[in-house]
C-alpha cells in the first residue's frame, strides 16, 4: 500500500504541467553521473573523506509558464551516500538509493538556450547499504524514509532535443534516525550533491 501510494504520488508530480498548461508540455529523459557527500558522517577525526559515486537516471515534464518562465518536475532513481578511508586504511562506503522529484521553476536566459532553475526536491529512499573493507550489509531500517532538499539546476540545449546539465543539491532533513550509530557517526548528517548529465526532449 505505501508503494502505491509513493508511485500515486509521483505521477501527479508529473501530471502538474499537464493541467497548467498541456499544449505546451514537453517530456523527456535525463541520465549521468552524480557525486555524494553526508554531512558530519566521518568514522574518526583521521578519516579521509572522499566523493561517493553514482549514477542517475529518469524523466521529465516541464511547460512554459510565460515567454521566459517556464515550470519542470522530474521522477528519477539516484545513488547518495559517502566514502571514508581512516587512518588504518580501512575502507567504509555507504551507498542510499532514491527516487525523487524536484519541483523547479525556471528561469529562461542566453536566447532561451539557457535555463536556470531552482526549487524543493523529496526524496524516497529505496535501499541503503554499507561497505567496511569487503564487508556489505543492509542498512535501510537505519535510515528515515524521505528526504528534504533544495536544488539548483541549469541545463543548455545544445541542439533543439538535446541538453547538458549540471544540478546542486543540499539537504535539509536528516538522512539517518536518531540514536542509530553511537560515536561513530552523526545523526544529523545530510545528503549533498553535484550532478553533471544530459537531457533529451521529445519532439
Amino acid at each position: 500500500m505505501k508503494k502505491f501510494r509513493l508511485f500515486a504520488f509521483c505521477a501527479a508530480m508529473l501530471l502538474i504541467p499537464a493541467s497548467l498548461r498541456a499544449q505546451d508540455m514537453q517530456l523527456g529523459v535525463k541520465s549521468g553521473l552524480a557525486a555524494g557527500w553526508l554531512t558530519n558522517t566521518v568514522l574518526s577525526s583521521h578519516d579521509k573523506v572522499m566523493p561517493h559515486n553514482s549514477f542517475y537516471a529518469g524523466l521529465f515534464a516541464n511547460c512554459d509558464l510565460s515567454d521566459d518562465i517556464m515550470f519542470q518536475t522530474e521522477l528519477i532513481y539516484t545513488g547518495r551516500g559517502h566514502t571514508d578511508r581512516n587512518w588504518e586504511n580501512v575502507g567504509y562506503k555507504r551507498n542510499l538509493m532514491y527516487l525523487q522529484v524536484p519541483l523547479f521553476i525556471g528561469y529562461k536566459i542566453a536566447d532561451k538556450n539557457c535555463t536556470i532553475m531552482a526549487g524543493p526536491e523529496l526524496g524516497y529512499l529505496v535501499h541503503s547499504s554499507k561497505k567496511v573493507d569487503k564487508h556489505k550489509t543492509n542498512t535501510t531500517p537505519e535510515c528515515n524514509k524521505f528526504n528534504l532538499a533544495l536544488a539548483v539546476q541549469s541545463t543548455y540545449m545544445v541542439e533543439d532535443c538535446l541538453g547538458v546539465e549540471l544540478k546542486f543539491e543540499w539537504g535539509l532533513s536528516h538522512t539517518f534516525k536518531p540514536g542509530m550509530y553511537g560515536e561513530f557517526i552523526n545523526d544529523n548528517g545530510r545528503n549533498v550533491a553535484l550532478q553533471l548529465g544530459i537531457c533529451y526532449k521529445f519532439d
